[in-house]
């Protein structure tokens, strides 16, 4: 049997019970923080109208968006909620192998509940639980092993990631194994996503994983209607491990520990609302705010060691050009600058007027940071650690600080109480708090109580805490 089949019979067949209290407790807290930062990217204003744009012409469907009770298609559904996810850089990033997994997952897989048998159940909790782990694994394994040998223009997202929501919406739509690996075929033959968005700081980046969560619920939607997906799509002479890892890496790994290590353990949440490779930065700022405050307050410069793919996706000197936004949230120099400053870094600081509108003091202490790219051990894999930071005090003196963990990482969680946080700054005043505690319960009782009553609270958030988004509008 291929690698790819044995891949769609796991997805097909993993069972709920066969899934550990832990890990079924993780998917409830990964679920949570998906519809909180996807809360957050609907407040705001900039992302509402990209989110919705495929929602003007398709305003009849069986599909949830967020903070609106218009149903639209799944595909449309997926990428909004994708969108949305993704906006603010805060959703949770597989660090291993670069796949921003719950944001593609989610979006697609909750589409496709919608449009399956099972949509109008109270049940059915514990069989979306299973088919997301199975798709956190199709994703995450696919893209970890070509992440090695891809060029790093490439998003593993658009290539794992659709692969995986593909796979688990079509064991959604009720297809067997062998519908599963269809589904996945046509993912992988409209998978890539280029990072020169990233390149050229421009905001179609943030809706990559609405494309790929789009990409997921479609591909499942075609293998359900008799599309026959290209069976080897990973190790055939065209398959993703010949296009993006010319035919390198063991594509065995893909199974090892299949079953009984689940790769949504391996998921890190993100504590700081911008891109992941700046976050071992940040994480070395908070330690010596924490605890060297007098030290903090004597910084006169800094200086960054960096492996080369942090350095060259928000390593470079700061400028907030045409586009502030993005410009901020892929700068180290930026981000670390706030986090000085005011002793955190929230999402307002990444409005366009926010990051114009810094002080001259921060804008100088801007140009004091400098990020350097070094080698470092496992290169080829693109690793955000170690980060190195030299500390030059206006007093005299250095003091060096390194980080070889990331917070939010499975070596470093995220604390109950800063999980609590970032859930209230997310959703903000879009939510009473009633619906907040409710929004909780709901996502941690999926296996319960199943998923009409999450989908009910997503559906509820409001961008200025008083009326409903009706923003499905053709321009």
């Amino acid at each position: 049997m291929s690698i790819e089949s044995q891949l769609a019979e796991y997805v097909a067949s993993l069972q709920y019970k066969d899934i550990d209290e832990a890990t079924r407790i993780f998917f409830g807290r990964m679920l949570l923080d998906t519809a909180a930062v996807s809360i957050a990217g609907f407040r705001e204003p900039s992302c509402r109208p990209v989110a919705t744009a495929l929602c003007a012409w398709d305003q009849e469907g069986p599909a949830s968006v967020v903070g609106s009770e218009q149903r639209v298609s799944p595909p449309a559904a997926a990428f909004a909620n994708g969108v949305y996810a993704h906006w603010c850089e805060w959703d949770d990033s597989h660090d291993p192998s670069h796949v921003h997994a719950s944001a593609v997952i989610y979006p697609a897989l909750l589409a496709a509940f919608e449009a399956s048998d099972q949509s109008a159940m109270t049940s059915g909790g514990e069989e979306f639980v299973a088919a997301t782990i199975a798709a956190f694994d199709a994703a995450c394994r696919v893209g970890r092993l070509l992440k090695p040998y891809t060029h790093r223009g490439w998003m593993p997202t658009g290539t794992g990631g659709a692969v995986g929501a593909a796979a688990g919406a079509a064991r959604i739509l009720g297809l067997d194994a062998s519908g599963i690996q269809s589904a996945m075929g046509i993912a992988a033959a409209g998978s890539g996503l280029s990072r020169q968005a990233l390149a050229d700081l421009v905001n179609a980046k943030n809706i990559l994983a609405g494309v790929a969560a789009k990409i997921g619920v479609e591909s499942a939607l075609l293998a359900r209607a008799g599309v026959s997906g290209a069976p080897h799509f990973i190790t055939g002479d065209y398959g993703l491990q010949g296009l993006y890892a010319n035919g390198q890496g063991d594509a065995e790994e893909i199974l090892d520990g299949l079953g009984r290590e689940f790769s949504i353990n391996e998921v890190s949440v993100k504590p700081y609302p911008c891109c992941r490779s700046a976050h071992p930065a940040l994480d070395i700022v908070f330690e010596l705010l924490r605890d060297e405050p007098r030290v903090a307050n004597d910084v006169d410069s800094v200086r960054f060691e960096v492996p080369r793919g942090v350095y060259e996706r928000v390593g470079r000197p700061f400028e907030a050009g045409d586009n502030p936004r993005m410009a901020a949230l892929f700068s180290v120099p930026y981000s670390v600058a706030i986090a000085l400053t005011n002793g955190l870094v929230a999402p307002k600081d990444f409005d366009p007027e926010s990051v114009r509108a810094v002080s001259s003091e921060v804008a100088d202490l801007i140009g004091r940071i400098a990020v350097e790219a070094v080698p470092v051990p496992n290169e080829a894999a693109d690793p955000i650690i170690p980060t190195r930071a030299v500390f030059t005090l206006s007093g005299g003196g250095e003091m060096e600080l390194t980080a070889t963990t990331v917070k939010g990482a499975p070596d470093h969680p995220m604390t109950p109480d800063e999980e609590a946080s970032k859930l209230a700054t997310a959703v903000g005043d879009s939510l009473p708090s009633e619906d907040i505690n409710g929004l909780m319960a709901a996502a941690r009782g999926v296996p319960e109580r199943g998923l009409v009553e999450f989908l009910d609270h997503v559906r509820r958030p409001k961008p200025d805490g008083s009326s409903q988004f009706m923003g499905f509008c053709r321009s």
